[in-house]
Protein backbone atom coordinates (compact mmCIF):
# COMPACT_ATOMS: atom_id res chain seq x y z
CA UNK A 1 0.00 0.00 0.00
CA UNK A 2 1.18 3.45 -1.29
CA UNK A 3 1.59 6.07 1.48
CA UNK A 4 -0.55 8.90 1.29
CA UNK A 5 0.47 11.68 -0.66
CA UNK A 6 1.33 15.21 0.98
CA UNK A 7 1.39 18.43 -1.20
CA UNK A 8 4.80 19.42 -0.50
CA UNK A 9 3.16 23.24 -0.58
CA UNK A 10 2.49 22.12 3.11
CA UNK A 11 4.49 24.30 5.01
CA UNK A 12 3.20 21.60 8.39
CA UNK A 13 7.08 20.12 9.19
CA UNK A 14 4.74 17.73 11.64
CA UNK A 15 3.02 16.52 7.75
CA UNK A 16 6.09 16.57 6.18
CA UNK A 17 7.45 14.54 9.19
CA UNK A 18 4.81 11.82 8.75
CA UNK A 19 5.48 11.70 4.98
CA UNK A 20 8.93 11.09 4.75
CA UNK A 21 9.06 8.20 7.93
CA UNK A 22 6.12 6.73 5.16
CA UNK A 23 8.12 7.16 2.74
CA UNK A 24 11.47 5.74 4.20
CA UNK A 25 9.67 2.18 5.61
CA UNK A 26 8.21 1.77 2.51
CA UNK A 27 11.60 2.25 0.92
CA UNK A 28 13.44 0.28 3.38
CA UNK A 29 10.45 -2.98 2.71
CA UNK A 30 11.91 -2.67 -0.91
CA UNK A 31 15.61 -2.91 -0.51
CA UNK A 32 15.01 -5.53 1.27
CA UNK A 33 12.49 -7.29 -1.18
CA UNK A 34 15.00 -5.78 -4.01
CA UNK A 35 17.83 -7.76 -2.21
CA UNK A 36 15.55 -11.08 -2.06
CA UNK A 37 15.18 -11.04 -5.97
CA UNK A 38 19.02 -10.12 -6.11
CA UNK A 39 19.73 -12.96 -4.37
CA UNK A 40 17.80 -15.63 -6.18
CA UNK A 41 18.71 -13.66 -9.51
CA UNK A 42 22.21 -14.53 -8.84
CA UNK A 43 21.58 -17.85 -7.94
CA UNK A 44 19.92 -18.44 -11.43
CA UNK A 45 22.50 -16.73 -13.53
CA UNK A 46 20.32 -13.90 -14.51
CA UNK A 47 22.91 -12.04 -15.39
CA UNK A 48 24.53 -14.16 -18.06
CA UNK A 49 21.56 -15.42 -18.99
CA UNK A 50 20.94 -11.64 -20.50
CA UNK A 51 24.24 -11.41 -22.14
CA UNK A 52 26.49 -9.61 -18.70
CA UNK A 53 29.69 -10.59 -18.14
CA UNK A 54 29.40 -10.31 -14.63
CA UNK A 55 26.86 -9.62 -12.11
CA UNK A 56 28.12 -6.42 -11.23
CA UNK A 57 27.77 -5.44 -15.05
CA UNK A 58 24.13 -6.61 -14.77
CA UNK A 59 23.08 -4.29 -11.53
CA UNK A 60 25.47 -0.80 -13.30
CA UNK A 61 24.36 -1.48 -16.24
CA UNK A 62 21.06 -3.60 -16.33
CA UNK A 63 19.13 -1.61 -13.27
CA UNK A 64 21.41 1.33 -12.83
CA UNK A 65 22.58 0.52 -9.28
CA UNK A 66 26.09 0.68 -8.11
CA UNK A 67 26.93 -2.84 -7.33
CA UNK A 68 28.03 -1.67 -3.94
CA UNK A 69 24.54 -0.55 -2.62
CA UNK A 70 22.90 -3.80 -3.77
CA UNK A 71 25.53 -6.07 -2.22
CA UNK A 72 24.40 -4.65 1.01
CA UNK A 73 20.71 -5.44 0.49
CA UNK A 74 21.84 -8.99 -0.97
CA UNK A 75 23.98 -9.33 2.55
CA UNK A 76 21.00 -8.36 4.33
CA UNK A 77 18.24 -10.35 2.81
CA UNK A 78 20.54 -13.43 3.17
CA UNK A 79 20.86 -12.63 6.95
CA UNK A 80 17.66 -11.54 7.40
CA UNK A 81 16.25 -15.65 5.60
CA UNK A 82 17.34 -16.54 8.94
CA UNK A 83 16.73 -13.73 11.44
CA UNK A 84 12.18 -13.81 11.53
CA UNK A 85 11.72 -11.39 14.34
CA UNK A 86 14.20 -8.71 12.17
CA UNK A 87 12.07 -9.20 9.39
CA UNK A 88 8.92 -8.27 10.77
CA UNK A 89 10.52 -5.47 12.20
CA UNK A 90 11.58 -4.09 9.02
CA UNK A 91 8.00 -5.05 7.54
CA UNK A 92 6.56 -3.26 10.30
CA UNK A 93 8.48 -0.02 9.60
CA UNK A 94 10.13 0.15 13.04
CA UNK A 95 13.88 -0.30 11.68
CA UNK A 96 15.68 1.21 9.02
CA UNK A 97 18.21 -0.03 6.59
CA UNK A 98 21.51 0.87 8.57
CA UNK A 99 19.91 -0.24 11.95
CA UNK A 100 19.35 -3.52 9.82
CA UNK A 101 22.06 -4.22 8.70
CA UNK A 102 24.18 -3.75 11.64
CA UNK A 103 21.94 -6.14 13.75
CA UNK A 104 22.08 -8.75 11.04
CA UNK A 105 25.51 -8.33 11.16
CA UNK A 106 26.02 -9.82 14.75
CA UNK A 107 22.72 -11.38 15.88
CA UNK A 108 21.36 -15.15 15.29
CA UNK A 109 18.28 -16.49 15.70
CA UNK A 110 18.70 -17.55 19.79
CA UNK A 111 19.80 -13.93 20.07
CA UNK A 112 17.61 -11.73 17.61
CA UNK A 113 15.11 -10.60 20.02
CA UNK A 114 17.86 -9.07 22.52
CA UNK A 115 19.37 -7.23 19.89
CA UNK A 116 16.23 -5.58 18.74
CA UNK A 117 15.64 -4.57 22.12
CA UNK A 118 18.45 -1.42 22.15
CA UNK A 119 17.78 -1.44 18.22
CA UNK A 120 14.20 -0.15 19.41
CA UNK A 121 15.14 2.70 21.91
CA UNK A 122 18.16 4.16 20.80
CA UNK A 123 19.89 6.26 17.48
CA UNK A 124 21.36 4.49 15.13
CA UNK A 125 24.46 5.87 16.38
CA UNK A 126 24.66 5.02 20.07
CA UNK A 127 23.43 1.22 18.62
CA UNK A 128 26.33 1.55 16.28
CA UNK A 129 28.49 2.04 19.33
CA UNK A 130 26.88 -1.25 21.07
CA UNK A 131 27.55 -3.59 18.28
CA UNK A 132 30.97 -2.28 17.96
CA UNK A 133 31.68 -2.46 21.82
CA UNK A 134 30.11 -6.48 21.61
CA UNK A 135 32.32 -6.81 18.64
CA UNK A 136 35.96 -5.80 20.70
CA UNK A 137 34.93 -7.62 23.14
CA UNK A 138 34.43 -11.14 21.23
CA UNK A 139 38.06 -10.24 19.58
CA UNK A 140 39.50 -9.25 23.02
CA UNK A 141 38.30 -13.12 24.51
CA UNK A 142 38.98 -15.06 21.48
CA UNK A 143 34.51 -15.46 21.61
CA UNK A 144 33.23 -16.51 18.11
CA UNK A 145 31.24 -13.70 16.66
CA UNK A 146 28.13 -15.54 15.91
CA UNK A 147 27.49 -15.44 19.82
CA UNK A 148 27.43 -12.15 20.16
CA UNK A 149 25.22 -10.54 22.89
CA UNK A 150 24.18 -7.10 23.37
CA UNK A 151 26.93 -5.87 25.60
CA UNK A 152 26.74 -4.72 28.95
CA UNK A 153 27.67 -0.92 30.34
CA UNK A 154 30.73 -2.22 31.63
CA UNK A 155 31.86 -3.76 27.99
CA UNK A 156 30.71 -0.49 26.38
CA UNK A 157 32.47 1.91 29.19
CA UNK A 158 35.94 -0.69 28.76
CA UNK A 159 35.51 0.30 24.65
CA UNK A 160 35.08 3.95 25.06
CA UNK A 161 37.82 3.87 27.79
CA UNK A 162 40.40 1.69 25.23
CA UNK A 163 39.38 4.89 22.53
CA UNK A 164 40.38 7.24 24.80
CA UNK A 165 43.50 5.61 25.95
CA UNK A 166 44.43 5.06 22.20
CA UNK A 167 43.65 8.91 21.47
CA UNK A 168 45.78 9.64 25.12
CA UNK A 169 48.84 8.12 23.36
CA UNK A 170 48.59 10.20 20.31
CA UNK A 171 48.23 13.61 22.06
CA UNK A 172 51.26 12.65 24.65
CA UNK A 173 54.55 13.37 23.11
CA UNK A 174 53.46 16.93 23.19
CA UNK A 175 53.38 17.11 26.90
CA UNK A 176 56.26 14.75 28.05
CA UNK A 177 59.75 14.36 26.41
CA UNK A 178 59.54 10.49 27.05
CA UNK A 179 60.19 8.48 23.93
CA UNK A 180 56.18 7.91 23.99
CA UNK A 181 54.58 4.15 24.31
CA UNK A 182 56.65 0.78 23.88
CA UNK A 183 54.65 -1.19 21.57
CA UNK A 184 54.49 -4.63 20.19
CA UNK A 185 53.53 -6.38 17.39
CA UNK A 186 53.00 -10.07 16.71
CA UNK A 187 51.23 -10.95 13.71
CA UNK A 188 50.23 -15.05 13.30
CA UNK A 189 48.58 -16.21 9.66
CA UNK A 190 48.01 -19.74 11.24
CA UNK A 191 44.44 -20.07 11.41
CA UNK A 192 43.49 -18.34 7.98
CA UNK A 193 42.72 -21.36 6.11
CA UNK A 194 39.37 -21.42 3.90
CA UNK A 195 37.88 -24.61 3.89
CA UNK A 196 35.27 -24.67 1.75
CA UNK A 197 34.36 -22.18 -1.43
CA UNK A 198 32.26 -18.89 0.24
CA UNK A 199 33.17 -19.86 3.96
CA UNK A 200 34.53 -17.30 6.10
CA UNK A 201 37.99 -17.71 7.08
CA UNK A 202 39.31 -17.67 10.84
CA UNK A 203 40.52 -14.69 12.12
CA UNK A 204 44.57 -14.26 12.13
CA UNK A 205 45.43 -12.85 15.75
CA UNK A 206 46.99 -10.08 15.86
CA UNK A 207 48.61 -8.51 19.46
CA UNK A 208 49.34 -4.86 20.16
CA UNK A 209 50.36 -3.99 23.30
CA UNK A 210 51.79 -0.83 24.70
CA UNK A 211 52.59 1.31 27.67
CA UNK A 212 54.29 4.71 28.46
CA UNK A 213 56.10 5.51 31.39
CA UNK A 214 55.03 4.07 34.65
CA UNK A 215 51.23 3.78 33.63
CA UNK A 216 50.60 0.54 31.28
CA UNK A 217 47.92 1.11 29.20
CA UNK A 218 47.71 -3.13 28.61
CA UNK A 219 47.19 -5.57 25.55
CA UNK A 220 44.87 -5.50 23.27
CA UNK A 221 44.36 -8.51 21.13
CA UNK A 222 43.56 -7.54 17.38
CA UNK A 223 42.21 -10.51 15.33
CA UNK A 224 42.32 -9.74 11.57
CA UNK A 225 39.74 -11.54 9.44
CA UNK A 226 41.95 -12.28 5.73
CA UNK A 227 41.94 -14.86 2.96
CA UNK A 228 45.20 -16.99 2.38
CA UNK A 229 46.08 -14.19 -0.07
CA UNK A 230 46.30 -11.48 2.34
CA UNK A 231 47.67 -13.80 5.28
CA UNK A 232 50.64 -14.54 3.20
CA UNK A 233 50.85 -11.28 2.28
CA UNK A 234 51.54 -10.43 5.76
CA UNK A 235 53.48 -12.98 7.06
CA UNK A 236 56.21 -11.82 3.47
CA UNK A 237 55.78 -8.34 5.09
CA UNK A 238 57.38 -10.12 8.47
CA UNK A 239 60.11 -12.01 6.65
CA UNK A 240 61.32 -9.18 4.83
CA UNK A 241 61.31 -7.10 8.12
CA UNK A 242 62.99 -9.02 10.02
CA UNK A 243 65.53 -9.84 7.08
CA UNK A 244 66.51 -5.52 6.87
CA UNK A 245 67.47 -5.74 10.42
CA UNK A 246 64.89 -2.80 11.69
CA UNK A 247 64.90 -2.28 15.31
CA UNK A 248 61.79 -2.85 15.86
CA UNK A 249 60.81 -6.57 16.72
CA UNK A 250 57.42 -6.89 14.10
CA UNK A 251 56.76 -5.24 11.22
CA UNK A 252 53.48 -4.80 13.08
CA UNK A 253 54.78 -3.05 15.86
CA UNK A 254 56.81 -0.77 13.15
CA UNK A 255 53.40 0.21 11.60
CA UNK A 256 51.50 0.79 14.53
CA UNK A 257 55.00 3.04 16.40
CA UNK A 258 55.25 4.74 13.31
CA UNK A 259 51.48 5.77 12.58
CA UNK A 260 51.35 7.08 16.47
CA UNK A 261 54.92 8.85 15.71
CA UNK A 262 53.33 10.56 12.08
CA UNK A 263 50.08 11.37 14.56
CA UNK A 264 52.21 12.61 17.51
CA UNK A 265 54.13 15.22 15.06
CA UNK A 266 51.14 16.68 13.17
CA UNK A 267 49.08 16.89 16.44
CA UNK A 268 48.96 19.62 19.34
CA UNK A 269 46.04 19.11 22.11
CA UNK A 270 44.04 22.81 21.81
CA UNK A 271 42.47 24.52 24.28
CA UNK A 272 39.87 22.36 26.10
CA UNK A 273 41.46 18.95 24.96
CA UNK A 274 41.07 17.36 28.06
CA UNK A 275 37.04 17.93 27.33
CA UNK A 276 37.68 16.30 23.89
CA UNK A 277 39.56 13.61 25.34
CA UNK A 278 37.06 12.38 27.71
CA UNK A 279 34.35 12.58 24.82
CA UNK A 280 36.74 10.84 22.90
CA UNK A 281 36.94 13.71 19.99
CA UNK A 282 33.11 12.80 19.53
CA UNK A 283 30.08 15.25 18.95
CA UNK A 284 27.98 14.13 22.26
CA UNK A 285 24.54 14.99 20.16
CA UNK A 286 23.17 11.06 19.88
CA UNK A 287 22.41 11.49 16.43
CA UNK A 288 25.62 12.88 14.82
CA UNK A 289 28.86 11.17 14.02
CA UNK A 290 31.18 14.51 13.45
CA UNK A 291 34.37 14.53 15.17
CA UNK A 292 34.96 18.37 14.52
CA UNK A 293 34.63 19.30 18.02
CA UNK A 294 34.28 22.46 19.77
CA UNK A 295 33.48 23.34 23.74
CA UNK A 296 29.77 24.15 24.18
CA UNK A 297 29.02 25.20 27.91
CA UNK A 298 25.44 23.14 28.74
CA UNK A 299 24.70 26.29 31.11
CA UNK A 300 25.28 29.54 29.14
CA UNK A 301 28.11 31.78 29.92
CA UNK A 302 26.12 34.17 29.67
CA UNK A 303 24.14 33.28 32.57
CA UNK A 304 26.56 31.99 34.68
CA UNK A 305 28.00 28.73 33.60
CA UNK A 306 32.17 27.91 34.67
CA UNK A 307 34.78 26.30 33.14
CA UNK A 308 34.41 23.24 35.13
CA UNK A 309 34.14 19.67 33.10
CA UNK A 310 30.57 19.00 34.29
CA UNK A 311 29.35 21.80 32.48
CA UNK A 312 31.60 21.58 29.27
CA UNK A 313 30.50 19.06 26.10
CA UNK A 314 32.10 18.56 23.09
CA UNK A 315 29.89 19.16 19.84
CA UNK A 316 30.26 19.77 16.36
CA UNK A 317 29.77 22.61 14.73
CA UNK A 318 26.81 22.75 13.37
CA UNK A 319 25.02 21.34 16.30
CA UNK A 320 27.14 23.46 18.52
CA UNK A 321 25.47 26.78 16.73
CA UNK A 322 22.95 25.77 14.13
CA UNK A 323 21.18 23.81 16.61
CA UNK A 324 21.87 24.50 20.48
CA UNK A 325 22.38 27.96 20.10
CA UNK A 326 19.93 28.16 16.87
CA UNK A 327 17.40 26.82 19.57
CA UNK A 328 16.33 23.87 18.24
CA UNK A 329 18.72 21.14 20.24
CA UNK A 330 18.57 21.41 23.87
CA UNK A 331 21.46 19.77 26.36
CA UNK A 332 20.79 19.86 30.64
CA UNK A 333 22.02 18.27 32.86
CA UNK A 334 25.91 17.50 34.08
CA UNK A 335 28.52 15.68 31.63
CA UNK A 336 29.07 13.40 30.42
CA UNK A 337 27.07 10.68 32.12
CA UNK A 338 23.87 12.85 33.09
CA UNK A 339 23.28 14.93 30.34
CA UNK A 340 19.56 15.07 28.57
CA UNK A 341 19.14 16.11 25.18
CA UNK A 342 15.57 17.08 23.64
CA UNK A 343 14.52 18.63 20.55
CA UNK A 344 10.39 19.44 18.99
CA UNK A 345 10.15 15.30 17.79
CA UNK A 346 12.48 13.58 20.19
CA UNK A 347 13.53 13.53 23.76
CA UNK A 348 15.95 11.33 25.01
CA UNK A 349 17.17 10.68 29.00
CA UNK A 350 20.75 10.44 29.92
CA UNK A 351 23.74 10.56 27.23
CA UNK A 352 22.98 7.19 25.36
CA UNK A 353 19.82 7.10 23.89
CA UNK A 354 17.24 9.45 22.29
CA UNK A 355 14.42 7.89 21.33
CA UNK A 356 11.16 9.67 19.22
Amino acid sequence: MEPPYIDPAILDVGLLDLQLRALSAELMRRDLRQGELALEAECRGLAFAHGHRTVDDYYREGLGIAPSSMATRVALARRVRRLPRLNVAIEAGAVGLETSTLLARVASPSTEAAWLAPADISTTKIFREHVDAAELHARAHGLPLDALVPPTQEQIANARDLERKVLTMVFERTTDDSDGPEVIGVLNADATNVTEAGADPEPAPMSVSASSGESTLGTVPLRLTLPDDLATFWCNLEVLHADAGFPMGTFVAFLVASTLGTARGMTKLPAYGDIYLRDRFRCQSPVCRSRICTPHHIVFRSRGGGEEPSNLVSLCDRCHLSLVHGGHLTVTGLAPHALEWSARAYRAYGTNSMVA
